[in-house]
């Protein structure tokens, strides 16, 4: 007999552990696609041996997930899922009319951004009491943008006892001072929320026999988000266990901007989640703004645009290099003052600078892109700034989303708790650590086009904010001599001790021109062709810093292969 469970039941159970084979999920098109993106891996035109030394470095490795291991945990986690809206569900008619609508995906999972495993899934939990929302009123913070408050306009303290006892009597509405009556974030999150999950999570894993696989869930303490544990035993030994957490909270929509975006004018919805961390006790009440359907945009874009798709997989080789860093508790600043979060807003802004506005500058390589994104790192550190995109009234923002006015004429500065100390041992970690795992090098040389991009940013972004008093700087022999030590170790790198000229004549000829292959040097004008591609990776920016050494360029401008004909593979 298939008895009704807390919304549970063994037929719904039974069918969840049949699509952990097959799968199964309504999607959504646009703006409000809703499922998991398997990560586009494209690295373009690259130095000779830069791709397979970055694949074989401890630091980088192979971040690319593979299509099994991303099908399987996919469709765990859209099973969980939704037998999870279907216990929440049941239990949110005790609160005075609660309506959980869908769960929608958000994070590296849904970006197509996820490095190394498919084990870590992001999703908000929508919900409204449609009998409230009609006396709700989103107050944006004064000071930051990126927080509201829900204020209830229209109901008496009275009025709202008599028509919302339960959810009164778990504390979500809060009198303030001044007499106005608030939706706390916090109690909606702690009380509500978090005693429906455990409920669900108790039928769920009472119906063990009807699980095809031994499948256990649990909840774990990680406000605001809401942490699930899917452990997953295959029916063979030799299948083992596969771990897999799902991180959501509860979210509401507050707002439906209609936008410009790409020549067609679209609906972007905001969101709010229970997020109150960071912000004073008293501030219990306020709600997360987020600008996931803004940024959604620009990454579906991207991944569209062979351009994009190198910045992405920038990106992912940044945060691999983070992952690994932490992994084998290496002790740098870097990974500690720069989060997730931080990566990502600098991989917008380098969607913006260069898909929609510098669209001159060259980037046909993961290489080339990577550069940009650690000129991008460097500055903000040395400026202690980095605005947040869609929070921030920034210049960019009216070339890739005219009329996105989420900012409200404010900044927020994502890097403003940071202090000068660990800024500038960010930036020393950077260079001596970061570059090297990456293959690459501050040059001596300045290019036209970084040194317009990098004044730009500092613009129109940073806006000329104080850069960091007497920051360190790296001396070129200490940087050389780190560099040195870490080839030596890894035995991946060329040989640097050897003079500077043998140096140049090893590299020099091993330097690859895909873009010219099948083509050999028969004029002037290929070999011309051939420096200029040289001359492109170039990190030097007119900033205070001095000239810096770098393997690939001879003093003065002057190429030399030692008598040797440059090498066209």
């Amino acid at each position: 007999m298939d008895f009704n469970n807390g919304g549970i039941t063994y037929s719904i159970v039974f069918q969840a552990s049949r699509h952990f084979e097959s799968g199964f999920q309504q999607r959504y098109s646009g703006i409000n696609a809703n499922d998991w993106r398997m990560p586009i891996i494209r690295y373009g035109l690259n130095f000779f041996g830069w791709k397979e030394r970055l694949l074989s470095s401890n630091y980088t490795g192979n971040f690319e997930i593979s299509q099994q291991n991303w099908n399987s945990s996919a469709r765990r986690v859209d099973a969980v899922m939704h037998l999870f809206l279907n216990g929440l569900r049941y239990f949110a008619w005790e609160y005075n009319g609660l309506v959980v609508e869908r769960y929608i995906t958000q994070g590296s999972a849904r970006d197509g951004l996820k490095v190394i495993a498919a084990d870590e899934f992001d999703s908000m939990v929508l919900f409204k009491i449609p009998e409230l929302w009609k006396y709700l009123a989103a107050d944006r913070d004064t000071e930051d943008p990126s927080f509201c408050r829900m204020k209830v306009v229209g109901l008496t303290g009275s009025q709202i006892q008599h028509r919302f006892p339960r959810l009164c009597k778990e504390g979500v509405f809060i009198l303030s001072k001044s007499g106005d009556i608030y939706f706390s974030s916090k109690a909606m999150h702690e009380q509500v929320f978090e005693s429906m999950i455990d409920k669900t999570i108790a039928r769920i894993n009472n119906l063990k026999k009807a699980w095809i696989n031994e499948v256990k869930l649990s909840r774990k303490m990680n406000p605001p988000a809401i942490n699930i544990e899917i452990l997953n035993r295959g029916i063979r030994p030799s299948h083992g266990t596969q771990r897999i957490a799902i991180d959501f909270v509860p979210a509401i929509c507050i707002d439906t901007e209609s936008v410009k975006f790409r020549g067609s004018l679209r609906e972007f919805p905001i969101y709010a989640v229970c997020k109150w961390q960071g912000k004073p006790e008293t501030d219990c009440h306020t709600w997360s703004v987020k600008s996931n359907s803004y940024e959604n945009a620009l990454i579906d874009a991207a991944r569209k645009d062979e351009r994009g798709l190198l910045v992405l997989n920038a990106l992912m080789l940044v945060k691999t290099f983070f992952q690994n860093a932490k992994t084998m508790n290496l002790p740098l600043q870097l990974v500690y003052v720069l989060k997730t979060y931080h990566l990502k807003q600098i991989m917008l802004y380098l969607l913006g600078f260069l898909c929609y506005k510098h669209t001159h500058i060259t980037i046909d390589g993961t290489e080339a892109a990577l550069i940009y994104f650690v000129r991008v790192m460097d500055m903000v550190l040395m400026n202690k700034s980095l605005p947040h995109l869609f929070f921030s009234d920034v210049g960019i923002l009216q070339n890739v989303i005219p009329g996105c006015n989420l900012h409200c004429g404010r900044d927020v500065n994502l890097l403003e708790n940071v202090s000068t100390e660990s800024a500038s041992q960010a930036m020393k970690d950077l260079e001596l650590k970061l570059m090297p795992a990456l293959g690459i090098r501050w040059v001596d040389k300045r290019d036209l086009d970084q040194g317009s991009f990098c004044n730009d940013f500092v613009t129109n972004v940073l806006k000329q904010r104080p850069q960091i008093a007497n920051s360190y700087i790296i001396k070129s022999a200490e940087a050389l001599q780190q560099q040195q030590q870490q080839q030596r170790q890894e035995k991946q790198q060329l040989n640097q001790q050897q003079h500077f000229l043998t140096r140049i004549h090893q590299i020099g000829n091993m330097r690859t021109m895909r873009g010219f292959a099948e083509q050999r040097p028969q004029s002037d004008l290929v070999v011309k062709h051939f420096n200029e591609s040289l001359n492109r990776f170039d990190l030097r920016v007119g900033t205070a810093r001095p000239p810096r050494y770098h393997p690939y360029i001879l003093p003065e401008g002057v190429r030399k292969f030692a008598g040797a004909t440059p090498t066209y593979f």
